[in-house]
């Protein structure tokens, strides 16, 4: 504790004597110097000294450069980075690294580093909102910039690698998220090493996309490599990647069936969050969401259903409605009340989910035709094999458009489909269906699997 106060005094004493220079000093070496201490306290997480010095700082560049300056333009940055971590809104981060934007092309031009560094920040927060269409044009624009001025061996290459990968993933274009993946995590270990926290959360991002393809043998493998690096090497589990692991292997082992190994890891990642980053935001939420469906599947229906709601609430007070973050809460709710049977309830959720993405991620896409399938099931345990019908065929042309015929969703979708005809004594068209979907599960995970 000593230390830490002693940190903050040279932090203040330094900042007032910087403020107090004024008039014996450029105001571009002041204003870059109060920039330093600003990012230094974000790495910090100081982030209400960071946001009191920033507001102070901008009034300095706004009198005396004007809001055209290179320094006003790092200063929006500063704004963007501080609410982006702390904001329940990140519409609010949003507005200003739109600023920060706007400002670096007009100083800058859009060939330039920095306008590529805003660009992948902007990206980002799309990306946090559930805006993947958004997102990807963004990084896809900055990684140019970043080959043309810098190659394409460097940390930010590698970081637009990584965040496109993650678009991908979100998309359920796996192939390429692997692709992407790879890349960022090859150029990490040439020019860092394996002993840091970028590389351990290419690991960790490359476990997360395994586990989405079910090769669960190689998730666990990789997400178990970067805890022992946190672990044994740098020596800091509290760093926010670790948890990001401890969620990964979590849901790992509840997917394979280990719930004694998982929800000890789920109440201890929801814990270790609570205390340094609070419950309102989207971490803890999405750690209550992977803790509801355990308590799904082992049919523990009373505490799934309070702790998909929290999680949901948490999701609208941070987001909205409108995004994929909330309509995918929504389909949970709707898939817990379709093993209750209470079928009235869950079609409500889907249907609102439906509405959501249809107005925000469009409708052909992934998102969309998945949620049309959960309806689809919805209708098929009701015994409305009409509408479940429609809802299964118009996924699949979704998918088809998308081309994700030799995808597992599309195996799943077909297979249900098969059920559907089997009900309705329709053996013929069941068992064709059967049969594509058998063909497509064995050439994406082998012909062992069930």
């Amino acid at each position: 504790m000593k230390n830490v106060i002693i940190f903050l005094f040279i932090t203040i004493f330094l900042v007032t004597k910087l403020l107090s220079q004024a008039n014996d000093t450029p105001v571009i070496y002041q204003t870059d110097s109060i920039i330093t201490v600003v990012q230094d306290l974000i790495e910090k997480r100081e982030y209400t000294s960071a946001l009191e010095l920033n507001a102070k700082l901008e009034k300095i560049i706004i009198e005396s450069l004007g809001k055209e300056s290179a320094a006003y333009g790092k200063c929006c940055n500063n704004y963007g980075r501080i609410l982006e971590r702390t904001a329940k809104d990140k519409r609010e981060a949003e507005k200003w690294y739109l600023e920060a934007l706007a400002v670096r092309k007009k100083v800058f031009g859009t060939d330039h580093f920095e306008y590529a560094s805003s660009l992948l920040n902007l990206g980002q927060i799309y990306g946090q909102m559930g805006n993947f269409g958004k997102a990807e044009p963004l990084f896809l624009e900055a990684k140019e910039i970043f080959v043309r001025q810098k190659g394409n061996d460097n940390a930010a290459y590698a970081r637009c690698l990584n965040n496109l990968g993650i678009v991908k993933l979100e998309t359920r274009d796996y192939e390429k998220s692997e692709e992407y993946y790879l890349e960022a995590k090859e150029i990490r270990l040439r020019t860092s090493g394996k002993y840091n926290p970028e590389y351990c959360g290419n690991l960790i991002n490359l476990g997360r996309l395994y586990y989405n393809m079910a090769y669960y043998e190689k998730a666990e493998e990789v997400l178990l490599e970067a805890m022992d690096i946190f672990t044994n090497q740098l020596k800091n589990q509290g760093h926010p990647f670790y948890v990001n692991a401890l969620t990964m292997l979590s849901l790992l082992y509840g997917e394979t069936g280990e719930y004694g190994k998982a929800e000890p890891l789920f109440l201890e990642n929801i814990e270790r969050l609570e205390k340094t980053i609070g419950k309102e935001n989207d971490k803890y939420a999405g750690n209550l969401n992977n803790l509801a469906n355990l308590y799904m599947d082992l049919g523990n229906y009373e505490k799934a259903e309070a702790t998909f709601l929290k999680a949901l609430d948490i999701k609208e007070k941070l987001f909205g409605k409108e995004n994929q973050f909330y309509s995918t809460g929504l389909q949970n709710i709707g898939i817990l009340y379709g093993r209750m049977g209470n079928y009235q309830k869950a079609e409500n959720y889907f249907l609102e989910a439906i509405g959501i993405l249809g107005r925000t991620s469009g409708k052909d896409h992934p998102e969309y035709a998945e949620a049309l399938v959960n309806l689809a099931n919805i209708y098929l345990g009701m015994q409305q094999y009409d509408k479940a019908e429609s809802n299964y065929l118009l996924s699949m042309e979704i998918q088809r458009k998308l081309s994700r015929v030799d995808h597992p969703d599309y195996a799943a979708l077909l297979t249900n489909l098969g059920k559907l005809y089997q009900f309705q004594n329709k053996y013929d068209k069941a068992e064709q269906l059967q049969m594509e979907a058998k063909s497509i599960i064995e050439r994406n995970l082998g012909k062992e699997s069930p």
